[in-house]
């Protein structure tokens, strides 16, 4: 399993290092990241993955499962 994780991180290096750096410039404070949590939950949900947006009364929480 951790060999398939890693293929997959691998698989997508730019992808992820391109959305850390737009992350990082965005520079939103704590329970307030509305844009990052946006762009990471929309990547997850373009992966593959099925997102439950507001967890927990919080509008930058996400859970999201395979």
């Amino acid at each position: 399993m951790k060999e398939k994780i890693a293929q997959a991180l691998d698989s997508m290096e730019e992808q992820l290092i391109d959305l850390a750096k737009k992350i990082f410039d965005l520079a939103e404070l704590s329970y307030e990241e509305k844009k990052s949590s946006r762009m990471l939950a929309n990547f997850l949900e373009e992966n593959g993955f099925s997102v439950t947006r507001n967890v927990a009364g919080l509008s930058t929480a996400f859970l999201a499962e395979t």
